[in-house]
C-alpha cells in the first residue's frame, strides 16, 4: 500500500506539478480514503521523505553490491552510470522523477538522505576503484546529468547521452 501511496502522489507531482501535492490529492489518486493513506504517512512529510528514500533506495543498493565486486574494475562507478541509464529510459518516456522534486521542493530539509547517499558513494568508490580519479570523474558526470535533467537544460540528446556514458564504460573497464 506504501508503494501505491508514493505511486500516486508521484502522479499527482507530474500531472499538477511539485508544489501541488496534497494529502487530499494523493489519497484520491490512490484510490483510498486520507485517514487510509494517513494511517501509512502521519503526515506530508513523511510521504515526501519516503519519496526521496524511495528514489535513492536503488542506487544506493546497486552500488553497495558493486563496492563488494573486487573483480570488476571501477564497479561502484559502472553501477553508477548503469543506475542512471536505467532512470534515463524512464525519464525519456516522459517520467521525470517530479515526486522527488516535489518532496524537495516542500521540504529542502529532505536534502539531508540525498546527501548521506552521495557520501556513501563516494566513499564506496574510494575504497573499491582500481582507479579512484576516473571513478570520481564518473560519479561527477552523472551528477552532472541528473541537474541538467532537474532543471531541464540538457543540450544533448539521449543518444549522445548514451554514447558519452558507455564511452566512459569502456574506459572504466580498461583501466588498471
Amino acid at each position: 500500500m506504501r508503494l501505491r501511496i508514493m505511486t500516486a502522489a508521484m502522479e499527482v507531482a507530474a500531472e499538477a506539478g511539485a508544489r501541488h501535492v496534497s494529502l487530499d490529492a494523493v489519497a484520491r489518486k490512490a484510490g483510498i480514503s486520507k485517514g487510509g493513506l494517513l494511517y501509512h504517512f502521519p503526515k506530508k512529510s513523511d510521504l515526501m521523505r519516503a519519496l526521496v528514500e524511495h528514489h535513492l533506495a536503488g542506487i544506493d543498493e546497486a552500488t553497495r553490491r558493486a563496492a563488494g565486486n573486487a573483480a570488476t574494475p571501477n564497479a561502484v562507478a559502472r553501477a553508477l552510470i548503469e543506475a542512471y541509464l536505467d532512470k534515463m529510459q524512464i525519464y525519456c518516456s516522459g517520467q521525470r522523477p517530479t515526486g522527488v522534486f516535489a518532496a524537495l521542493a516542500e521540504n529542502p530539509g529532505l536534502m539531508e538522505p540525498v546527501r548521506d547517499c552521495q557520501s556513501r558513494i563516494v566513499d564506496r568508490i574510494r575504497t573499491s576503484a582500481t582507479d579512484p580519479a576516473l571513478s570520481l570523474v564518473a560519479f561527477l558526470v552523472v551528477e552532472g546529468l541528473k541537474a541538467l535533467d532537474l532543471f531541464e537544460a540538457d543540450p544533448l540528446t539521449a543518444d549522445e547521452r548514451v554514447t558519452v556514458l558507455e564511452a566512459l564504460v569502456k574506459r572504466l573497464s580498461d583501466a588498471p
